[in-house]
């Protein structure tokens, strides 16, 4: 038996019905490059479902659906995604995923507000040093 202890905790998530954190995240994401981009968007949508905090799979989902020409779906998906977790790498994923979608002003507000929030990282880490 090469892995017992992972048999055992698979065993565990079975009996009790137990999400595992990021399976459905790495499932969608093979399943985006395999062009079975439906597939992939229920996998994504699970994984936000059972760890809303989830900023990879969250910006997963946007980008698919933008992909889609659903920007609407792609915008309020990265509105949750600060919401569900108001942290710096959110704010910041969500300023690369507006400007990757040609979305310059909300890029900008949300670069903005970050810094309003947490202020501006860059001084804090000169002034550690």
């Amino acid at each position: 038996m090469l892995f017992p202890c992972s048999r055992r905790r698979w065993r565990t998530v079975r009996k009790n019905n137990t999400p595992i954190p990021e399976l459905h995240f790495y499932f969608g994401e093979t399943l985006s490059r395999l062009n079975r981009r439906e597939e992939a968007i229920q996998q994504l949508t699970d994984e936000v479902r059972h760890f809303p905090e989830n900023t990879r799979a969250r910006a997963s989902l946007a980008t698919l659906y933008q992909g889609f020409g659903q920007s609407e779906l792609a915008d309020s998906t990265i509105a949750d995604m600060l919401q569900a977790s108001p942290t710096p790498e959110s704010y910041a994923a969500a300023a690369r995923l507006w400007r990757s979608f040609g979305k310059i002003r909300q890029a900008d507000a949300v670069r903005v507000e970050s810094r309003r929030l947490f202020g501006d990282g860059r001084a804090k880490t000169r002034a550690a040093h």
